[in-house]
């Protein structure tokens, strides 16, 4: 996890935004939405990220649970994604990985933030988030996000070979 904290000095680096192979709305999780965030998941699949980060903004100072709080802060961390604010976007999901790491959200938030290391060229670290990633507990909500991590390792591992080729 302490590679987690080396985002905030990063990520300030990184450019205007995920490229638009791996973006960040690419694939949507499957992650089922609480029903007061429903307006607020419409505007963000539509691609109107200013409308859900203002719809989140009226609903910000009425969560009650941890998986109201995760949901929200994924689904602003997507939207900042998507305006290319990548360093509040990867603060958003740290916050769920340190602050609600028993929610649905979790192991989108950690692949999430394991592709805004990519972008960053940060590939040791996004390796190690992917791998975190494979150590979620089987269930529900990791079934998506192990799959995708176990996806993108393999991406890696075939890069790594063909560095290695004979000339």
């Amino acid at each position: 996890m302490i590679a987690l904290l080396s985002i905030r000095t990063d990520i300030a680096a990184a450019p205007g935004g995920l490229s638009e192979a791996d973006g960040p709305l690419d694939r949507p999780f499957r992650l089922q939405m609480l029903p007061r965030f429903s307006e607020a998941f419409a505007a963000l699949r539509a691609g109107d990220y200013a409308t859900t980060l203002d719809r989140l903004e009226a609903q910000a100072d009425d969560l009650a649970t941890a998986e109201e709080h995760a949901q929200h802060r994924y689904l602003q961390g997507m939207a900042l994604l998507g305006l290319g604010r990548i360093k509040p976007a990867g603060l958003a999901f740290i916050r769920i990985i340190a602050l609600h790491p028993h929610t649905a959200s979790h192991g989108f938030a950690l692949f999430r933030l394991a592709q805004i290391h990519v972008e960053l060229d940060r590939y040791d670290v996004s390796v190690e988030l992917y791998r975190e990633i494979q150590q979620l507990p089987s269930g529900a909500y990791t079934t998506e996000p192990r799959a995708r991590a176990a996806a993108r390792l393999r991406q890696f591992e075939l890069a790594d070979t063909s560095w290695n080729l004979p000339l």
